[in-house]
């Protein structure tokens, strides 16, 4: 592999570059910097040199990167009613914690609480609500009082 004038200051020297290049400093700056030409600095931003800045960028995008060496397990919660215990799957087996492996991926399933429209109606009335609410029950006893 070819070694440019960047990369042959050693790699201290290279990352700096690449870091720079990394936040789009032009080159003259570079240039100022570190006293290394910015044709030098081109060819080792677009060049297949040892430290080279897309040698750089590519471990960047690399570190980033999820481990997918794993499994995708699913955690289950325990269910009310259903009798069904807290557990881990995977396709359709059921695996016990000591089963898991460092490098799966644990999807957690959380069930929401159940729903009460009575308590939902309770938590979304309003004063304005409540006033037409109290309207309606006045309107509907003073029909009930009406003869037939």
């Amino acid at each position: 592999m070819s070694e440019c004038s960047v990369c042959s200051k050693g790699e201290e020297a290279a990352r700096i570059v690449n870091e720079l290049l990394e936040r789009k400093t032009p080159l003259r700056e570079i240039q100022a910097q570190t006293s290394i030409h910015k044709n030098s600095l081109h060819r080792h931003q677009h060049g297949n040199c040892r430290f080279s800045f897309s040698k750089f960028k590519a471990a960047k995008i690399k570190s980033k990167a999820p481990n997918l060496d794993g499994r995708m397990i699913v955690s289950w919660p325990e269910r009310d009613g259903d009798g069904q215990p807290a557990h881990f799957s995977y396709f359709d087996r059921i695996l016990h914690e000591q089963d898991l492996l460092p490098a799966d991926t644990l999807f957690i399933v959380e069930y929401a609480t159940r729903f009460d429209p009575a308590t939902h109606a309770e938590q979304n009335r309003t004063h304005v609500s409540n006033a037409i609410v109290a309207e309606a029950r006045e309107e509907d006893a003073s029909r009930s009082k009406l003869p037939t």
